[in-house]
């Protein structure tokens, strides 16, 4: 809209859009009132209307925002009137709505429960009312995240195979569960040393005696040679 358009069809217009315009600083009321630009249809009664909002335009706006009750309505009311007679009342009625939402922005993110939900206040309130709260229920919540996502690795490692637990120590050292690791260890390596010793026992009670045939001898000398075999892959699993 420019002064022109508003100049050639001044009838259309209603008192209150008239208003608008001036106060926007498209057009001046004294531009309005010089017949020579409307042409003489700036009529008395409208001119009258537009000199009456203009006169209690502030009250009326202040009595608009009050009755809206908004963030907005306040802080319209504040931009048009910088130095308005409300200005004390409009800030304080935006500081009470911004604690209102603070709350019931606080309240969704505890009924959600989750980390995002947490950060999306803190991200909204840098300064708000629940902050330490929030980043107290956010940190929980990552360590709860961190304990699940630990208790899911665990729960898939094989806890007969040494090296998956050894994987798993290695990748959580701090984890409450690398200590029940290194017990099924443990236990993987006492196994392993009652096995060896089986097998030793097993090996003094194959015969070499110088008596027997050479047939027997050599069986036995390759019966003996599988058990060592065995107790060296056993001590390789230890190590």
């Amino acid at each position: 809209m420019n002064k022109q358009s508003i100049f050639d069809n001044i009838e259309e217009f209603t008192p209150e859009e008239l208003v608008k315009f001036i106060r926007q600083g498209i057009v001046t009321q004294a531009e309005l009132e010089d017949p020579h630009n409307t042409n003489g249809f700036y009529t008395a009664p409208v001119r009258r209307k537009v000199n009456d909002l203009i006169i209690n335009a502030e009250p009326n706006d202040w009595n608009a925002a009050k009755t809206t009750n908004t963030f907005d309505s306040y802080q319209e009311y504040l931009n048009a009137y910088p130095n308005g007679a409300h200005n004390d009342e409009a800030k304080k009625a935006i500081n009470e709505i911004q604690l209102q939402k603070d709350d019931i922005d606080w309240n969704k993110a505890v009924s959600i429960d989750t980390e995002e939900a947490y950060q999306n206040y803190l991200t909204t309130y840098k300064t708000g009312k629940h902050r330490d709260e929030a980043r107290k229920a956010k940190n929980k919540k990552a360590e709860e995240g961190k304990i699940k996502a630990e208790e899911e690795v665990w729960n898939k490692v094989n806890k007969k195979d040494k090296s998956e637990l050894l994987e798993f120590i290695k990748n959580y050292s701090q984890s409450p569960y690398s200590k029940t690791a290194k017990q099924y260890i443990s236990d993987i390596d006492v196994k392993i040393i009652f096995d060896i010793e089986a097998l030793l026992e097993e090996i003094n009670n194959v015969s070499t005696s110088s008596t027997v045939i050479d047939k027997e001898s050599k069986y036995l000398n390759r019966s003996k040679m599988r058990l060592m075999m065995k107790i060296l892959i056993l001590i390789l699993m230890i190590f």
